[in-house]
């Protein structure tokens, strides 16, 4: 089974936060910050105590989901993220993101790829330029 968590540009100064989606009923989005086993018991947040430096705000636009692999420098890969991949002894640029029609995230979803040829370069937040090439 693989691990569910997210990852979200920060509010206040816009470094990028893993861990637990939080979602309040005013819209407001938060990432619950690894560590959290502490805080958590039962998976209901509600039992434990959460520290100010746990929860962190986030651009709601930035929010990517973990895809449960790792590229070849054993980084985590996300959704947005913008990947150096080689494929049948050629090398392309792929981003990161949800595909319904395959269920799955793309490129993944299309291609048998093995981690070792695959690079995260940057993401779609921060790197944009990356995709003009």
């Amino acid at each position: 089974m693989r691990e569910i968590k997210f990852r979200g540009k920060k509010v206040d100064n816009g470094q990028f936060v893993n861990g637990q989606l939080v979602l309040t009923v005013d819209g407001d989005v938060y990432i619950l910050v690894e560590p959290y086993s502490d805080v958590c018991d039962r998976g209901d947040i509600s039992y434990g105590t959460i520290g100010a430096d746990q929860i962190c705000e986030v651009v709601k636009e930035t929010i990517g989901q973990y895809i449960g692999s790792k590229d070849k420098n054993d980084k985590e890969i996300y959704e947005g993220d913008i990947l150096k991949i080689n494929f049948a002894e050629r090398e392309f640029i792929g981003i990161v993101k949800w595909d319904n029609t395959y269920l799955g995230f793309h490129p993944f979803t299309k291609y048998p790829l093995d981690p070792d040829h695959v690079e995260i370069i940057g993401n779609i937040y921060e790197n944009e330029d990356l995709l003009e090439e």
